[in-house]
């Protein structure tokens, strides 16, 4: 019976080390990896009790919108900070196995066997109070942030942890694609907000109505953002994401847009013809739209990021929208023979 004991203990410490050494493979099913030196920077604020808690990242976001002038330079800029909590790549997560739980399972057979992964010391730990801790990796994470997360474990941090009771969990490790990931959840971007000109009121008593056949201006007011920078921070590691736009875009029904930039505001005096990068041509009134014409308005921007681990990359253009409702009028000339 014994002997039938001790067989069953090897297999416990054989069974163990398998999953202890392909800790990576069963979360993602991935090889075996190359190994890699830097194992990324510990954070130690925000994690819960059993290991699997959430991060907690500072980020600063700082909009600098477009200029009165609407040339998308010299315009305000305003910054806040915020804290979020984000789920790590990986983590170290409790589990019910005490120091004697484990020296059990890889019974004294574990002398002759490969134990390695942190598990090497499990003898010492027999007797102490306290829970082993073991590496996991989120399988729904962003395919890159899961690769080089496992490979961190696999080959560099231990996939086993002993901590003592009482005392705080392993800290996760934090990578740039998280704090960009946290960058980009926090961040909120202004749809543009834009003022026309003519704005003229109408026979009928409409107001605010352009005309047929003219340029009608089209410019970004001082709400529009021409930049938004958002940096999240976690221990030593800062990913900063930056999105940048260089002008309006401006379609609407019955029309002929021409918009390169962010609009110049119209300035009393000035000739509706020339003189702004961004103009629309109505071709007819808005009579048959219901007295109206939607002008719709966006700002693409694109988005780059980098970390202060030296790497960096690009994400999807992200694009704002607007619409305003605008009159158009056309304005009728009666001739008239004086000669009768």
């Amino acid at each position: 019976m014994l002997r039938r004991r001790k067989v069953l203990n090897g297999r416990w410490a054989r069974g163990l080390v398998a999953v202890s050494v392909a800790l990576g493979l069963t979360v993602c099913g991935s090889p075996a990896l190359a190994r890699d030196q830097d194992s990324g920077p510990e954070v130690s604020g925000g994690q819960s009790a059993d290991g699997g808690g959430q991060i907690s990242v500072t980020v600063e976001t700082t909009v600098t919108t477009v200029s009165n002038g609407g040339d998308g330079g010299g315009g305000t800029t305003s910054s806040e900070t915020t804290q979020v909590s984000v789920r790590p790549v990986c983590w170290y997560e409790q589990t019910n196995l005490s120091g004697a739980d484990m020296a059990a399972r890889i019974g004294p057979e574990g002398a002759h066997t490969m134990v390695e992964g942190g598990l090497e010391s499990y003898a010492s730990h027999a007797a102490e109070d306290g829970r082993w801790y073991r590496a996991t990796c989120d399988p729904h994470a962003d395919p890159e942030a899961l690769k080089a997360e496992v490979r961190k474990f696999w080959m560099v941090t231990r996939r086993w942890r002993w901590v003592p009771a009482g005392q705080e969990p392993p800290a996760p490790v934090i990578d740039a694609r998280t704090l960009v990931r946290a960058a980009m959840g926090a961040v909120r971007i202004p749809v543009p907000e834009v003022e026309t000109n003519p704005r003229v009121t109408t026979g009928d008593g409409v107001s605010g109505a352009t005309v047929v056949g003219l340029d009608t201006w089209v410019w970004a007011t001082g709400e529009t953002p021409s930049q938004v920078r958002v940096t999240a921070s976690a221990g030593s590691l800062s990913a900063t994401v930056v999105a940048s736009a260089s002008g309006l875009r401006v379609s609407a029904p019955d029309s002929v847009p021409s918009c390169t930039g962010w609009g110049s505001p119209w300035v009393p005096g000035q000739s509706q013809e020339g003189g702004s990068d961004c103009t629309v041509e109505f071709t007819r009134s808005s009579a048959h739209l219901g007295g109206t014409t939607p002008l719709t308005v966006s700002v693409g921007y694109d988005v780059a990021w980098t970390a202060t681990d030296g790497t960096s990359g690009t994400l999807d253009p992200i694009t704002t929208t607007s619409t305003t409702d605008l009159p158009v009028a056309e304005i009728q000339t009666i001739n008239r023979d004086t000669n009768h």
